[in-house]
């Protein structure tokens, strides 16, 4: 990154006017100036001199400034040190399949040294967990900010926080009834960020794509309530009809693979025993029929019929679903928010 820039300050103390031919710098440093070609008596100009460090420690480089005053260039030398960027983190939060419970992945790196240690702070007062993961239960539901903190060999300390959501269970529902959760996000995330993401199934499998299990999500805002967010959870109940192409039967089968051979027959008794054009012609047109016939035969079976109807009803039990939106922090930049909701689906 660039340092703030520093000033450095030019005066003519001088009775004639200075001319000023170049301002340059060398090293990881860069400038700007308001000081122009000429300086008259007595005047002033400024130099902004910013660092950008492009490797780790000190750092050096000279401002010099050509002009016709007698030592010229002057020369000003520079330092300045640079700094490794330090651990990033980038908290991922998940649910499981207990109530309450989360799973915080850190997912911490660092370009330039090497991270030594990883602490997840679960935003209860409870004892840190120390590791890249980690999962943890609460005692209720509510609003939790999890925070993922991690230390390099340069005793650099990078951290990263994640305001995770946890809502009570809604009342049970058959399958194909929509539930509506409200709660309340951080300032700045409106329901336009959320979606959701993942799930916990019934049977304490991962799924990552919630329509093959009929489960979908709306996000929307309640008019005048801006922090409050309503999510709706769409569950499926009923039946989709599908085509399927028949199996070809072995009598079709035989039929292709027979009918040629009248056709040959014919063909053969017709060349060898037919004298005039008009007997000829009887024989071909019989050939003719007799072949369009033996396709039609062959072919019948084919096409599409219409199968039994396939469930699309979503499967009974307790999802875990986890939402995942955010706002944006002029410091921090996006800040994650996860939401973890419980939903059992009852059967018909």
């Amino acid at each position: 990154t660039t340092s703030t820039p520093q000033t450095l300050l030019v005066t003519n103390s001088g009775t004639a006017a200075l001319t000023i031919s170049a301002i340059a710098t060398t090293g990881d440093f860069s400038q700007t100036n308001n000081c122009g070609t000429s300086l008259a008596p007595s005047a002033s100009c400024n130099i902004q001199v910013a660092f950008t460090p492009t490797g780790v420690g000190v750092r050096t480089g000279t401002l010099s400034i050509t002009d016709n005053a007698l030592g010229s260039p002057q020369t000003v030398l520079l330092s300045g040190a640079g700094i490794a960027p330090g651990p990033s983190c980038a908290p991922l939060v998940q649910s499981t399949s207990t109530l309450f419970t989360i799973s915080v992945s850190a997912n911490c790196s660092d370009l330039s040294g090497t991270i030594t240690s990883i602490t997840i702070d679960w935003g209860d007062g409870s004892q840190l967990t120390s590791g890249s993961s980690g999962t943890h239960t609460y005692s209720a539901a509510g609003t939790y900010t999890v925070t993922v903190t991690a230390t390099d060999n340069f005793m650099l300390v990078g951290s990263n926080s994640v305001s995770a959501i946890l809502t009570a269970p809604p009342p049970p529902g058959t399958a194909g009834q929509v539930t509506t959760v409200t709660f309340s996000a951080p300032t700045g995330a409106p329901a336009s960020t959320f979606s959701c993401t993942s799930a916990i199934g019934p049977g304490g499998q991962l799924i990552l794509d919630l329509s093959t299990v009929g489960i979908s999500c709306t996000f929307s805002s309640p008019p005048g309530t801006p922090t409050e967010i309503d999510l709706a959870i769409n569950t499926t109940g009923g039946t989709i009809a599908a085509l399927h192409r028949p199996h070809v039967s072995t009598f079709s089968t035989s039929l292709a693979f027979w009918m040629p051979l009248p056709a040959i027959v014919i063909l053969g008794s017709g060349v060898l025993g037919v004298r005039s054009r008009r007997k000829a012609f009887g024989r071909y047109l019989t050939i003719g029929l007799l072949v369009v016939f033996l396709a039609t035969l062959s072919s019948c079976g084919g096409g599409f019929t219409l199968r039994q109807p396939q469930s699309l009803t979503t499967p009974p039990g307790t999802y875990y679903i986890t939402s995942v939106g955010g706002s944006t922090d002029p410091v921090t930049g996006f800040r994650q928010v996860s939401l973890i909701v419980p939903l059992t689906v009852t059967g018909h």
